[in-house]
């Protein structure tokens, strides 16, 4: 059994390490840049040339301090236009922009060139007294890093004056410039573009700073209110866990038996009806029933019977059973919803797999042989529909994790569904992409479980070759 599990949990590693991957690449595709929304989210303000000096100073040490000024990955499979520098370049766009430049011309040597001398502009343009002219040579200087073809920087620099510049310096950079630019577009190393080229990084790389942290608790501070996100999840994770465990024990309870009865009575216009019914009830959207049972059983203008917003109030005074009944009474709407349509899934398939099993030879032996219907029933029809029970089961838990979204952020229960939800509100990308993570484990856990059950219900499963390990 232990066995089994060490080796179950191997073959998840790979999808582990899967998921972890397109969850970090989507993170990183994620609109504006990571750095200037923890600035916005310290409401920094901009002023003078001083203050904004100061600020390009702080958003290094930040870069510098998340990892952002390293690579993506341990490697990156390019072609020849590329270089292996360009994640140095802070401004996103801006390395976007030149990355497009480098491949257009075929060669990254003008295109750092290039970067150097709007660098040096940048710093010489600060030091005019002229305010307008200053003020000018900067605009330019940003609508140059937002060109991304030769075509776009030969026409902002014929529209920029630059005989008006009076700095010496100033306009040997202009000059520069417009070599270079002029070299841009002549595409000379077009070749390069169907070269490939391997660029290995090393440990040294976002991903790998990430994902260390994932495996050792670190999930960084929330960009809101600088909270551990490990702490969040932690709390928000307990009230989906509970949930969704109390969700599966009621489906259970209930769909089973219901299941045997259904199947029992199979043809009769009872049976038939109840089917219907629990299609019906399978088909109805977790948000339209969710919606249905706060109009009806928690607003005053029908049934108010239980309350429908969050866990209830605790207070320092109050009694075990106390706390245990304010927050039964606000468990009661979530958990239908989370369980009604599980209920009608399971109670259906328990219903079909015991009737197949029904029509088995070998049952109807054992009844040839004057066993009782109740000896039957318990020690073969519903043995053998174990399989089929735990099988919903690895699917139940995934549904149940994925439907918490809805209920939790429409009864305001703080689990994971609802920090998701907040999160995404709130750009909140350390918390949002720490939530998925922490809940692909949950469903990879619910899984294993599952398979798990297998082999402790029937020891000739071989659940490794099942998965062609």
């Amino acid at each position: 059994m232990f066995q089994s599990f060490f080796k179950r949990l191997l073959v998840m590693i790979p999808t582990f390490l899967g998921i972890s991957l397109i969850v970090f690449f989507i993170s990183t595709k994620t609109p504006g840049d990571p750095v200037q929304l923890l600035l916005e989210q310290k409401k920094i303000v901009i002023g003078n040339e001083s203050s904004k000096s100061s600020l390009e100073k702080r958003m290094n040490t930040l870069r510098e301090a998340y990892h952002f000024d390293a690579p993506l990955f341990y490697f990156k499979i390019t072609d020849y236009t590329q270089t292996d520098t360009l994640h140095k370049i802070n401004n996103k766009s801006y390395r976007e922009n030149l990355s497009d430049l480098s491949f257009e011309h075929g060669k990254w040597k003008a295109i750092n060139e290039f970067n150097k001398e709007i660098d040096l502009l940048h710093t010489l343009a600060y030091g005019l007294k002229d305010v307008n002219q200053k003020n000018r040579i900067l605009q330019f200087i940003e609508r140059l890093k937002k060109s991304n073809n030769s075509k776009q920087l030969t026409k902002q620099l014929l529209l920029f004056k630059k005989q008006s510049i009076t700095n010496v310096n100033i306009r040997k950079v202009f000059d520069r410039l417009e070599s270079i630019i002029i070299a841009i577009s002549s595409h000379n190393y077009k070749l390069n573009r169907y070269i490939p080229k391997f660029i290995w990084f090393g440990l040294n790389n976002q991903y790998h700073y990430w994902i260390s942290n994932l495996l050792t608790g670190n999930l960084g501070d929330s960009y809101v209110d600088k909270v551990p996100v490990v702490y969040k999840i932690r709390e928000s994770a307990r009230w989906t866990i509970l949930l969704s465990i109390l969700s599966i024990i009621i489906s259970y309870l209930i769909a089973v038996p219901l299941g045997v009865f259904l199947a029992k009575n199979k043809g009769s216009t009872f049976s038939e009806f109840t089917g219907t019914i629990l299609f019906a009830i399978h088909c109805i959207p977790t948000f339209w029933m969710a919606s249905l049972l706060v109009i009806f059983f928690a607003s005053p203008e029908y049934f108010e019977l239980f309350p429908s917003y969050g866990l209830g109030f605790f207070g320092e005074g109050q009694s075990i059973w106390d706390k245990f009944t304010e927050l039964s009474q606000h468990l009661v709407l979530p958990l239908i919803c989370y369980s009604y349509s599980s209920i009608a899934y399971i109670s259906e398939q328990t219903k079909r797999s015991i009737i197949h099993i029904d029509n088995q030879n070998y049952i109807q032996t054992a009844r040839a042989k004057g066993l009782k219907n109740l000896t039957i029933y318990r020690k073969h029809i519903l043995y053998n529909t174990s399989f089929t029970l735990i099988t919903q089961l690895g699917n139940l838990i995934p549904a149940i994790i994925s439907g918490s979204f809805v209920v939790e952020y429409i009864f305001a229960i703080p689990g994971m569904g609802k920090l998701l939800v907040d999160s995404i509100h709130y750009r909140d990308y350390p918390t949002l992409f720490a939530t998925i993570m922490i809940s692909s484990i949950l469903v990879m856990i619910g899984i294993l479980i599952s398979d798990m059950l297998y082999v402790k219900f029937d020891p000739r499963v071989n659940i490794l070759k099942d998965s062609k390990l």
